[in-house]
């Protein structure tokens, strides 16, 4: 049996007054969600302990069955790996996730500025021995530390807040958010250097951008080692995402933005193997407090997709040819009001044409009754594979 596993990433939320208290997920008009939802079984899902809300990249590697405490290296080497600036194998280098940012004397008002090119050209051109920043797209970027330096420290990001290893919690940021100095997180020469480092970057990019500064988060200096033995097809809109599928050994193709194209890669990577599929666009409007384009972009996606794969996987029952799977669930839940990531648990749909729990409506709330009960962590992943 072929696996069709699709990622919504941040697709849970919270209950929003202005749609009469239900999430976007629940207030969306979505029938063929629906009558997937009905010949499913349903279960809710924490991908990492409960209080932590993850980061996407660690929610991918535990979807894809890899514990983040034990597997996670660090947001930035994955960041560099996806956009092409890194290889597979690189020693001696402190890779940084960076965001442009805007900035009012010591308060960050805006995480996610979208730079100009000229402001890119500036920050890139600052010179600060064994420091280079690299531009990656939007508002994103990484800080490279070339030579012996130590990837334990802390982020100038307020947004997230390291736990334990390489694993951080996604904070509000609805609310004051204040810069940070990047500190050492032990007494080596090595960690003091690189914070000495971050900070002297983090000051010049101030004065070079004015009302505006880049900040940073998830030092690593090395990728994960993970593979998955089977053949899957990875279609994502992520860097991360796509990152992650290439070091597990999935075969990442640029994935299509129409629905259309989308559902005829997700039949062609079904005639060669397992498909996963994630799709960037809830998490992002939610980030945005946009919790009606969030409601209405689950419905785009019912009508144009899922309607689509509603009837393959009938049509495939009727017809008595090759069963197709269908795990639907998310990475993490993303809050319209706190414009964050929680750590509230994801939804999680499994068909396999077998058995159901006559669930009308794939939501937070109804996932809650269904017969798969709470996941944890890696645990939805070994279920797939056990079927």
């Amino acid at each position: 049996m072929k696996m069709l596993y699709i990622v919504l990433d941040g697709a849970g939320d919270e209950p929003i007054e202005q749609l009469k208290g239900k999430t976007p997920l629940d207030f969306a008009k979505t029938p063929n969600l629906d009558k997937l939802a009905l010949k499913s079984r349903l279960g809710i899902m924490h991908l990492l302990p409960h209080g932590i809300a993850p980061e996407s990249d660690e929610a991918a590697l535990a979807l894809l069955g890899f514990d983040p405490f034990k597997y996670h290296k660090g947001r930035g080497p994955l960041e560099a790996f996806g956009a092409g600036i890194i290889g597979r194998n690189f020693k001696n280098k402190v890779i940084l996730r960076c965001n442009f940012a805007k900035i009012n004397r010591n308060e960050i008002t805006n995480t996610e500025y979208l730079p100009t090119k000229e402001e890119i050209r500036n920050i890139e051109s600052i010179k600060i021995k064994n420091v280079e920043f690299k531009y990656t797209y939007g508002h994103r970027g990484v800080l490279i530390l070339s030579g012996k330096f130590s990837a334990n420290i802390s982020n100038t990001n307020p947004t997230y807040q390291i736990v334990r290893e390489k694993v951080t919690t996604a904070l509000p940021k609805a609310g004051k958010l204040f810069l940070l100095q990047c500190r050492p997180l032990d007494s080596s020469a090595s960690a003091k250097n690189s914070a000495k480092l971050v900070n002297e970057f983090t000051k010049q990019s101030r004065i070079i951008l004015k009302n505006k500064i880049i900040i940073s988060r998830g030092a690593g200096s090395s990728l994960p080692n993970i593979k998955i033995t089977s053949r899957w097809t990875m279609l994502a809109d992520s860097l991360i995402d796509r990152a992650i599928g290439r070091l597990a050994g999935m075969h990442v193709v640029e994935k299509q933005a129409d629905y259309k194209k989308l559902f005829s890669q997700i039949k062609t990577g079904l005639s060669n193997g397992n498909v996963y599929v994630q799709i960037k666009k809830p998490d992002s409007l939610a980030h945005k407090g946009d919790f009606k384009g969030k409601a209405k972009g689950f419905e785009k996606l019912d009508r144009e997709l899922f309607s689509k794969i509603y009837s393959l996987i009938v049509q495939n029952r009727k017809l008595k040819t090759e069963n197709i799977q269908l795990c639907i669930t998310a990475d993490h839940c993303t809050s319209s009001k706190i414009l964050a990531h929680t750590s509230a648990p994801v939804p999680v749909l499994l068909y396999d044409g077998k058995k159901s729990d006559s669930i009308r409506r794939f939501s937070e709330n109804c996932c809650r009754y269904g017969s798969l009960g709470m996941i944890h962590g890696t645990g939805l992943f070994k279920l797939l594979l056990a079927r």
